[in-house]
């Protein structure tokens, strides 16, 4: 009798450890929310239209990402504007821009509080300029933006790091360097 009842045990734990583990691989294939993450940063932006000039500012980003195994799609947005003191010259009064973006990525684990992250995807970019006169010129166009990221974790779930991020559209070829902050749920 006691050696049944111990057969039986043993059979019970192996179906729940088989279970769990089974368990554990569907959870792998389902969409995960990842990570949050915020930053702010300086840019440069350089025309492809002669008639505009190249134009430099600030810059705020935000970035919400899902994972599905390795792979990492994020929603990302990137806003920009000039900060202009004295105006000199016939140049415009004020550029500035935004972007919309989807990327996919993939992150690389350089040691356990080291990591590089490389995305690339596609995008709204929205260009604005504000002359001396007053007048308003508003462009929308596709873009292909590519960003990468040195991210430190001095925790298990949080990271800074250095993000360059550049932005290929008709308009403008916007470069940003930012620093980031990354909160990672799982």
């Amino acid at each position: 009798m006691r050696r049944f009842f111990i057969t039986k045990i043993a059979m019970l734990l192996s179906i729940i450890t088989l279970g769990q583990q089974g368990n554990t691989s569907l959870e792998n294939n389902k969409f995960k929310f990842r990570s949050i993450q915020s930053g702010f940063g300086i840019y440069h932006s350089k025309p492809q239209n002669n008639d505009l000039y190249d134009h430099s500012g600030i810059t705020v980003n935000g970035l919400v990402s899902m994972s599905y195994k390795k792979n990492i799609f994020s929603f990302h947005l990137e806003t920009g504007t000039e900060l202009v003191f004295i105006n000199f010259g016939d140049d415009p009064e004020l550029q500035g821009f935004y972007g919309v973006n989807l990327l996919y990525g993939r992150e690389l684990e350089l040691t356990r509080w080291l990591k590089i992250e490389g995305n690339i995807g596609i995008g709204l970019y929205h260009h604005k300029i504000t002359t001396k006169s007053g007048t308003t010129d508003q462009k929308n166009v596709l873009g292909i933006p590519i960003n990468t990221k040195l991210l430190f974790y001095p925790a298990k779930r949080f990271a800074f790091g250095l993000s360059p991020f550049v932005n290929f559209n008709s308009i403008n070829t916007t470069y940003s360097g930012n620093v980031v902050f990354q909160y990672k749920f799982n």
